[in-house]
């Protein structure tokens, strides 16, 4: 059987992963039954606390000093690695947005990577299209931009294509009432 920390590290880490910012706030840290176990659980209660007040370089820290114990844990052992990059991802992503561009060593020192690091993981998140911009690497110093979306050069391709659409649609209609 599972005790009930074992539930709560699997609940905290799969909200983690899996659920926004305000959802955890409530779900989790606001919910008394849940909020009474985390403080139980010191690595809980520090992943989740860590993870709100956006100082990601502890959450990682601290996925990676209790890895093993997660990877001993038989319900859980195969869902570490996937469970854990998303976090990353969640992380990467949580850190980029307040910003339209930022410096790759600024990151670097926030997730206690080095630049490379960084790069590669912005990189992937970029080619996923969980981060909607671009690195610029012509300078010694690679900035993370921000893709500037033009909302409204978005909404008449939408016009149009739905325009398209329903074009479509009534001249098979019509060609149907011929018949």
């Amino acid at each position: 059987s599972l005790s009930l920390l074992v539930i709560l590290q699997y609940g905290t880490l799969c909200a983690l992963a899996s659920m926004s910012r305000s959802a955890i706030k409530s779900q989790l840290t606001g919910n008394a039954i849940f909020s009474a176990y985390i403080e139980q659980e010191p690595y809980v209660r520090d992943l989740t606390q860590s993870y709100l007040s956006s100082d990601f370089k502890n959450v990682l820290e601290l996925l990676e000093r209790y890895s093993t114990r997660h990877y001993v844990d038989i319900h859980m052992y195969s869902h570490v690695y996937d469970l854990t990059n998303l976090i990353r991802n969640v992380a990467v992503v949580l850190y980029f947005q307040p910003f339209q561009t930022i410096r790759l060593d600024r990151m670097s020192v926030a997730f206690g990577w080095t630049v490379d690091e960084v790069e590669k993981e912005v990189v992937a998140l970029i080619q996923s299209g969980q981060i909607q911009g671009r690195v610029d690497s012509q300078n010694k110093a690679k900035i993370l931009k921000a893709r500037k979306v033009d909302h409204r050069a978005e909404l008449f391709a939408r016009a149009i294509k739905t325009a398209a659409e329903i074009q479509s649609t009534n001249r098979k209609l019509l060609l149907r009432m011929r018949l």
